[in-house]
């Protein structure tokens, strides 16, 4: 078991920040800042069960950060656009990750970003996906950037040229030195299997 005590911050599956209030052996009070997370008292084996099973995640105290290129910035505002929505939702009382929780965050995002209606929505479950990116991250943005993924390397025209030439005569059917090897082949199993059918 992760260790915590008084004064440990927790993020609830609402996606709220709950603070460890007081701890003794049967049980903790937990005090937060949500709808639902005014001030609770769980009994420690039901709470410990919530830790495992990701019912609660212990916050970090300080974030890591990374230098972010322009691509990786891009990605991250983009992506906030639906996960600060989502935040919102979920904080209403929506789960994360059900469709009907989506449809809702496609609503809200176009009606509060028009510029987005013309756009091409991320998918359910990518949507899904960066959500538990962020929260396990303890809603650090810098979570949400891409790596920015490379392109094969483009050659310059005459070696591309080149290339397509090289296929186009030696994979082409119109190339009579390759039709005579076909032949020459099919001549050579007729002769060893007279059966032989094409």
């Amino acid at each position: 078991m992760i260790g915590y005590a008084t004064g440990t911050d927790l993020t609830n599956k609402y996606g709220n920040v709950e603070s460890i209030a007081f701890v003794d052996s049967t049980s903790i009070l937990l005090s937060g800042d949500g709808i639902e997370t005014k001030k609770r008292l769980l009994p420690r084996d039901d709470f410990e069960k919530s830790i495992d099973d990701q019912g609660f995640i212990l916050r970090s105290a300080q974030h890591p950060h990374i230098e972010l290129t322009e691509y990786q910035k891009l990605t991250v505002t983009s992506r906030l656009v639906y996960q600060s929505i989502l935040k919102e939702l979920v904080s209403e009382g929506y789960p994360a990750t059900t469709k009907k929780t989506y449809d809702e965050l496609i609503k809200r995002v176009e009606s509060q970003h028009p510029a987005t209606i013309a756009t091409k929505h991320p998918q359910w479950k990518t949507v899904c996906r960066h959500w538990r990116v962020w929260v396990q991250s303890d809603f650090n943005d810098e979570a949400l950037a891409g790596v920015k993924r490379n392109r094969p390397i483009r050659l310059n025209a005459a070696t591309e040229a080149f290339i397509q030439h090289y296929i186009a005569t030696v994979y082409s059917c119109n190339n009579s030195a390759f039709k005579g090897a076909y032949y020459s082949n099919y001549k050579r199993k007729r002769v060893i299997s007279p059966t032989y059918q094409c």
